[in-house]
C-alpha cells in the first residue's frame, strides 16, 4: 500500500456511508521550493500520525481511498492499493479501518494510524463485508455482512464471532455502536426492521426504532440519518432497552437527493456528510449539533463511505 498526492480518478453512481466525491474541482497539493507537499508529509509522519482531523472517503467499488482535511476540505493523501474498496471507520484513537473486498464472498479489513501510509493490522472475513464500526468502549470491531450475519473482533484482532440477523435481514448494510458497547444494525430495506446486539448477549434481537438511515454515535445520542433520496435532518434518539425517543435533530442544508441514504460520520463538533450522487456530488461539513448551513461544501473524486478520524 502506498499514499500519493492523486490517484487514479474514478466516478461511480453507488454510495456507500459517509463522505462525498464528484468530478473536479480540487488541484494537487503544490510545495514551495524546498518544501514537502502536504500529502508527502503524511507519509513522512505515518508511524507517529499528522495533527489535525482527517476524513476519509471510500468510494464504492474503486481502489482508492482519498484523504481530506476537516474543516477546509483539501485533498491531502490517498490510499492506493485496493481491489474493491467499500467502507470505512474509525475508532477513537483516530485509527482508520478500510474494509476491501476481492469478490462476493472474501473481504480484508486493513488498519491504518491516523494520517498513516502502511497498513498496521490486517483481518479477514469469508463473506462479504458492506460496513464497519468501533466500539468506543472496549475497542472491538464489528463488520456488516450481506449475508444475514454481523462479524465481531475483540479488540480488533484475533478470530471473528459471527451472529446471525437471518430472523430480520440478510443483507446488513449500516452499522453503529452506542457507547456502552451494544451494536445496533438495519439493512436498506423499509420492510424490514432493524436490529440491536446487547452488549454481552449471544443474540441480535428486535431494535424498535423504525427509521430507514445510516446510523451513528455522537458520544451521546444514537444518529439516524435520512432515507434513500432523502435531504432530511439527521434525528437524535436518547436509547433504552432497544428502543429510544427522539431528543432532537440536525439540519443539514443543501444537501443534494441521491441515489442512496446519504452518509454521515461525527467526531466531536465535526460533522461530514456526503450528498447526492455524480453531477450532483457534494461534501458537505457542519458544526455538530448545530447543523444548518455547511461550514465547507466542496466536489471531491466519488461518492462512498466516510469517516472522520480525530487527530
Amino acid at each position: 500500500m502506498r499514499i500519493s498526492s492523486f490517484g487514479r480518478y474514478g466516478l461511480t453512481s453507488c454510495v456507500v456511508v459517509a463522505i462525498l466525491a464528484g468530478c473536479g474541482g480540487l488541484q494537487p497539493p503544490i510545495g514551495a521550493p524546498g518544501l514537502m507537499p502536504q500529502a508527502h508529509a503524511i507519509v513522512q509522519h505515518a508511524h507517529r500520525g499528522t495533527s489535525g482531523d482527517l476524513v476519509y472517503l471510500s468510494i464504492y467499488g474503486e481502489t482508492e481511498v482519498f484523504v481530506y482535511s476537516y474543516p477546509d476540505g483539501k485533498r491531502v493523501g490517498t490510499l492506493t492499493g485496493f481491489n474493491n474498496t467499500v467502507a470505512v471507520c474509525s475508532d477513537s484513537s483516530g485509527d482508520v479501518w478500510v474494509i476491501d473486498s476481492d469478490s462476493r464472498s472474501r473481504s480484508t479489513l486493513l488498519k491504518y494510524a491516523h494520517g498513516g501510509s502502511k497498513p498496521i493490522a490486517d483481518l479477514h472475513l469469508d463473506e462479504r463485508a458492506d460496513a464497519c464500526s468501533v466500539d468506543p468502549s472496549t475497542g472491538n470491531l464489528a463488520a456488516a455482512t450481506l449475508n444475514s450475519s454481523v462479524a465481531i473482533w475483540k479488540k480488533g484482532k484475533g478470530s471473528p464471532t459471527l451472529f446471525s440477523t437471518s430472523a430480520f435481514f440478510k443483507k446488513v448494510q449500516t452499522i453503529a455502536y452506542d457507547g456502552m458497547g451494544n451494536l445496533y444494525m438495519r439493512s436498506f430495506a423499509s420492510g424490514e426492521s432493524g436490529g440491536w446486539l446487547p452488549k454481552g448477549r449471544a443474540s441480535v434481537t428486535k431494535f424498535y426504532i423504525t427509521k430507514l438511515g445510516y446510523y451513528g454515535w455522537d458520544g451521546r445520542y444514537f444518529v439516524i440519518g435520512s432515507a434513500y433520496g432523502g435531504t432530511g435532518p439527521l434525528t437524535r434518539y436518547k436509547l433504552h432497552n432497544g428502543n429510544g425517543e427522539p431528543v432532537g435533530k440536525v439540519s443539514v442544508k443543501l444537501c443534494a437527493p441521491g441515489l442512496a441514504p446519504p452518509s454521515f460520520s461525527i467526531a466531536g463538533s465535526a460533522l461530514a456528510l456526503s450528498c447526492g450522487v455524480d453531477e450532483t456530488n457534494s461534501m458537505n461539513y457542519y458544526t455538530y449539533p448545530k447543523g444548518g448551513k455547511p461550514i465547507k461544501l466542496f466536489v471531491p473524486e466519488g461518492s462512498g463511505s466516510v469517516t472522520i478520524s480525530a487527530s
